[in-house]
């Protein structure tokens, strides 16, 4: 009987352990050899730049190792060039298309910045607003929190730890919250990492806090809103946080290798990185906001300017109102600096990258269905190179096409 009892206790510690690590468990299972053999493009150009910027797509594909790459680039409020390569899905062998969703991350941070320039320009909100201003009797720990700290990360609320769940990560969250107030649960009861607007630290966090403040200042459910201001008047029909439609499979790729990413539920993070896009959509987005179409001039430099620290210096990224402002050399051949405002995102299973750059008028969005170890740099460098070529053709006319 002792001994019927201990196999029992032994049997229950082992399941116990493996639903508490499950993805540990599931990341060392079921490799496959990753053979990127469609080499069809979505699109065939025959425009001499267009054609050149495809070639670039091509060799994407073989030097990130994802399934699937897709692209697109708007300049002067138009969709410019866009094109995709690869699988969809490979098991099926399903292409992937333009229209094809992926999974955008923390590029949802960039979105959801322009529904807090709605509410700014509609005076609903300020970036000096606390936590307090809308709710006071509710969260202790960050009542003089201010909605630009939260939007610059500068608030002091941590990023995603452990919990007592299953499995123990919160980053590999299943759980469906069924509001935000719910999701702001899982944070708001820890200390601050520091006084707000001290220091910067990255935290998807604050943008489940500040989908709060918004929603509430907004008397319209955080995601309505985003779809009724700020998606559907530039026709951005392929965004929401809805995983539905033509949506990409997504990957883990390592070492020549892929399977199927881990099974994750973004409810506690629709705001910083639970929406699912297209690079065409998010080049619509990049183009609106460019050329003031969803806010005027003076609200977007609000959200495209850097935020300072209590003692006066810059945060340490560059990071402003949902976005990163810095500079490249990499386009132009006499190698000038260029501004850039930009966000990636890393997703289970998906990865993205949104870029503006304002002085040219250029849009540009890259995604890819997989987690690689190439790195934010490669996925860039891509989006850098497709641009030099559009950019550098006297020839092109940004018409409609």
């Amino acid at each position: 009987m002792k001994k019927y009892i201990k196999r029992v206790i032994v049997l229950l510690v082992i399941g116990m352990l493996y639903f508490l690590f499950k993805p540990i468990f599931v990341y060392n299972f079921g490799w496959e050899k990753l053979n990127n053999s469609n080499r069809e493009l979505a699109v065939e150009h025959t425009r001499n730049s267009f054609v050149k910027a495809d070639s670039v797509l091509i060799k994407a594909l073989e030097n990130i190792k994802a399934p699937g790459i897709s692209i697109a680039v708007g300049k002067n409020n138009v969709l410019l060039w866009e094109n995709a390569i690869g699988y969809a899905d490979i098991e099926s062998k399903k292409r992937i298309g333009i229209e094809t969703r992926f999974r955008i991350g923390s590029v949802s941070k960039a979105l959801t910045s322009a529904g807090l320039g709605i509410l700014l320009a509609q005076e609903k909100i300020n970036l000096s607003t606390k936590v307090k201003d809308i709710f006071p009797n509710s969260y202790e720990k960050m009542t003089e929190v201010t909605v630009e700290q939260l939007a610059s990360h500068t608030s002091g609320i941590r990023n995603y730890g452990v919990c007592f769940s299953f499995p123990i990560w919160e980053y590999y969250n299943q759980k469906q919250f069924k509001t935000i107030r719910e999701a702001t649960g899982v944070f708001a009861n820890s200390t601050l990492l520091f006084s707000p607007g001290s220091q910067y630290s990255y935290s998807t966090y604050n943008f489940t806090m500040l989908s709060l403040l918004m929603e509430k200042k907004a008397d319209q459910k955080f995601l309505f809103f985003m779809e009724q201001q700020v998606f559907n008047p530039i026709g951005m029909k392929n965004t929401s946080e809805r995983e539905e439609g033509d949506l990409a499979t997504f990957y883990i790729v390592e070492k020549g290798a892929y399977k199927k990413a881990y099974s994750v539920n973004n409810s506690n993070k629709y705001a910083g990185g639970g929406y699912v896009s297209t690079p065409k959509d998010l080049v619509l987005y990049g183009n609106a906001i460019l050329n003031n179409t969803l806010l005027k001039e003076e609200v977007k430099n609000k959200l495209f300017t850097p935020v300072k620290l209590t003692n006066g210096e810059l945060n340490n990224e560059g990071y402003a109102i949902g976005w990163r402002v810095g500079e490249t050399t990499k386009i132009f051949k006499d190698q000038r600096k260029v501004e850039i405002v930009h966000h990636g995102g890393v997703a289970m299973g998906a990865t993205s990258f949104l870029l503006l750059l304002p002085e040219y008028n250029i849009s540009a969005a890259i995604s890819i269905n997989a987690n690689t170890g190439k790195g934010r740099s490669q996925i860039v460098d891509t989006l850098y190179s497709v641009i030099a070529i559009l950019t550098h053709d006297d020839k092109v006319h940004y018409e409609e096409l």
